[in-house]
């Protein structure tokens, strides 16, 4: 039997504190827009991350302030749910690599190094990781459902005495797709392939959900954005859709999207960093242009102000639709702050 090791990575050590400034400037931009027949309903988080550099090496602060309307509502979010399984896919990599590492391999060529290594995972971590969400476990009978398959994962090769482990081309393919072009069909092969188990243990793992808290559990990803079709969704309690099947806090969206571009997830992993950076990047002048800097929008800002973007419409269940985004502003100046805001 192999030596077993953390499914998934810690949770950030930064903090996030209400900030009285950024609270009182919130409600007063919404008391502008509220109107009696209309009361304000969007739920949102705005991180203040400083005048940091997202381009560069950064480390993640000890605390960051923040202000929210709602924020603790547990929301249907749409596309947006997609940089979850963003964060559980290399989170899934960290692990099969920190495996490795107290495991190496004994096989002479790169076909039984691979096939060695994904074998002593099935017997060693896949039930670990099946048995880490009791929401999966009472919601999904099937097993190759709550399991990863690390085939359609992984590419694995030997180097020296260990090995290079890398996500593979189409999973890659995947993953790009899944963020930049928002496609469906790329984010339903990331998470048949993590399963529902990795993907929700991972945001739980890493303080993104909490299922104590009934009503803000925090991230959940529990349909695989086909309707239904094909994998039945795991549907969670929200404030805005009755059940659905991926959801979040705005506070748990925006505290995850923060970790992301600063570096603070999977142990300040910056391979993670750099390419959460380049899909969200990308994502800008992907084909789903973010909502604030589209042609028509009061007071909208200029495309040179969003950095990071991931933005989400999808359907209701009482009908109309939900429009979602998780982005990153950047004011003017070269000294200006940057904001992430879900």
């Amino acid at each position: 039997m192999a030596t077993p090791v953390t499914p998934f990575a810690a949770a950030p050590a930064t903090t996030f504190a209400k900030s009285n400034k950024l609270e009182s400037a919130l409600k007063a931009a919404i008391n502008k827009r509220v109107v009696a027949a209309e009361p304000f309903a969007i739920a949102i988080t705005i991180v203040d991350l400083g005048a940091v550099d997202l381009n560069g090496d950064t480390s993640a602060p000890s605390s960051l302030p923040f202000g929210g309307f709602r924020d603790d509502k547990e929301d249907y979010n749409a596309s947006v749910g997609k940089i979850g399984v963003m964060y559980a896919a290399h989170a899934f990599l960290d692990m099969v690599k920190r495996f490795a590492l107290v495991n190496p391999p004994t096989a002479k060529n790169d076909a039984q190094a691979q096939a060695d290594l994904f074998s002593q995972l099935r017997s060693t971590m896949s039930k670990p990781i099946e048995d880490s969400v009791k929401r999966v476990l009472d919601g999904e009978s099937r097993v190759e459902r709550r399991r990863p398959t690390y085939e359609s994962v992984l590419a694995v090769k030997k180097a020296g005495n260990g090995l290079d482990i890398r996500f593979s081309i189409p999973f890659a393919r995947s993953l790009d797709s899944m963020i930049i072009q928002s496609s469906n069909e790329g984010t339903r092969d990331c998470v048949h392939a993590l399963g529902w188990s990795y993907v929700n243990g991972a945001l739980a793992g890493g303080g993104f959900f909490d299922d104590s808290k009934k009503g803000s559990e925090g991230f959940w990803v529990g349909g695989d954005f086909m309707n239904g079709k094909e994998w039945k969704p795991l549907r969670i309690a929200t404030d805005n859709d009755g059940t659905s099947s991926v959801a979040s806090t705005s506070l748990a969206c925006a505290r995850l999207l923060s970790m992301m571009v600063l570096g603070g997830t999977i142990g300040g992993d910056k391979f993670a960093r750099d390419e959460f950076r380049r899909r969200l990047k990308a994502a800008v002048d992907g084909p789903d242009t973010p909502w604030l800097i589209r042609a028509g929008v009061q007071n909208a800002f200029a495309k040179s102000n969003v950095t990071h973007n991931k933005l989400g419409m999808g359907p209701l269940n009482a009908g109309g639709n939900c429009y979602s985004e998780a982005t990153v502003y950047k004011g003017i100046g070269g000294s200006a702050r940057s904001y992430a805001v879900a």
